[in-house]
């Protein structure tokens, strides 16, 4: 969580952050905080850290690639579909699932020519 929160919250991505996605952040930082309170079953917690850890890695891939734009992008569907794994009571801004997820990844690496 570390590292989710130095992205979400790190001076990098809030410059960036644009003043309609400030509530976003909020809500992310409320769906860590929902996360941590409810931690029990910490079996469940591991599992459902699996399901996101495939998209941060491609995330990662992305954030080489000299696009910003499509970066930040997948950047908040990527934080979206934490909200939607970890604390679905909070809703999310766009639908969003590992299929969707699939298809704007593979878009943008198919652009970038990353796959």
């Amino acid at each position: 969580m570390a590292g989710q929160l130095d992205d979400i919250a790190g001076a990098p991505f809030l410059a960036n952050a644009s003043s309609d996605r400030l509530t976003d952040i909020c809500r992310y930082l409320e769906g860590m905080a929902h996360r941590i309170a409810n931690l029990r079953p910490v079996k469940r917690d591991l599992e459902r850290m699996e399901a996101i850890k495939p998209w941060q890695d491609r995330l990662l891939a992305l954030s080489k690639a000299d696009d910003d734009e499509t970066f930040e992008g997948l950047r908040y569907l990527v934080q979206e579909f934490r909200v939607a794994t970890f604390s679905q009571r909070l809703g999310t801004r766009e639908k969003v699932s590992a299929k969707r997820l699939e298809v704007r990844f593979a878009a943008a690496e198919s652009a970038l020519a990353l796959r």
